[in-house]
């Protein structure tokens, strides 16, 4: 879902305070959204997307920091956390520092040097979503308790943010695939051996940050055989 424009025009919208501005209205492109919530924001955002049908920008769900607001003094995990999270559930959510310094400058207002954890690990998300199929991730049908988004039968990535288990039960769609395991804290991706059919026991390590990813190997005019790991 992306935001267009003629050529004389530009994306528009309505950055919302402590209630949203009426996003259907015609002439806005996309929803600009902000934390509405000390701890949900970027778990919005699939609903947000389907209640409006509108692209959604999360461009402030807190930042890594350490003022005395709770906006601004978000871990680098935790921000990095509500990035994956909304990229999961189809969004696009921002990157900002508020860390105090001698200079009383924040990188949030006045920009300079990042200092904390999470660019990088913003970059290695980028590179995920690039890997995608269009390159960009859409929500799809979830567990209870996981958010999956990607490009439905093509490829698929789950995301279990603070939770750590040790292993993952993953039914498959149709055909065969392989499966990667991603730790998006530490920014590896390990494949599983084999391709797989039918579903499939992905073994986690019991961390946090942890992603799965499914992706449909094609093979051109023969169908893949169901019942287990090849």
């Amino acid at each position: 879902m992306r935001a267009t424009a003629a050529s004389h025009d530009h994306p528009r919208s309505i950055h919302n305070c402590m209630t949203f501005y009426d996003q259907s209205t015609p002439w806005i492109t996309h929803v600009s959204a902000q934390r509405i919530d000390v701890y949900r924001t970027a778990e919005e955002v699939d609903g947000w997307r389907e209640r409006w049908g509108k692209p959604v920008v999360v461009d402030e769900c807190g930042y890594e920091g350490d003022i005395d607001q709770g906006w601004g003094n978000l871990t680098g995990e935790e921000l990095v956390r509500r990035c994956w999270e909304g990229a999961v559930r189809g969004g696009y959510v921002a990157h900002g520092e508020t860390y105090l310094n001698e200079a009383e400058e924040l990188w949030w207002s006045k920009g300079g040097e990042l200092i904390g954890s999470s660019p990088e690990r913003m970059a290695f998300l980028d590179r995920v979503i690039g890997e995608a199929p269009g390159g960009a991730l859409d929500p799809l049908p979830s567990d209870w308790d996981v958010p999956w988004g990607g490009v439905a039968e093509h490829q698929l990535i789950g995301y279990f943010g603070f939770m750590r288990p040790r292993f993952r039960e993953v039914v498959l769609g149709e055909g065969e695939w392989a499966v990667d395991v991603i730790d998006t804290w530490a920014m590896t991706i390990e494949r599983m051996p084999g391709t797989h059919v039918g579903a499939v026991r992905v073994p986690l390590p019991g961390r946090q940050y942890m992603a799965v990813r499914l992706t449909r190997v094609e093979h051109p005019g023969v169908d893949a055989v169901d019942g287990g790991s090849r």
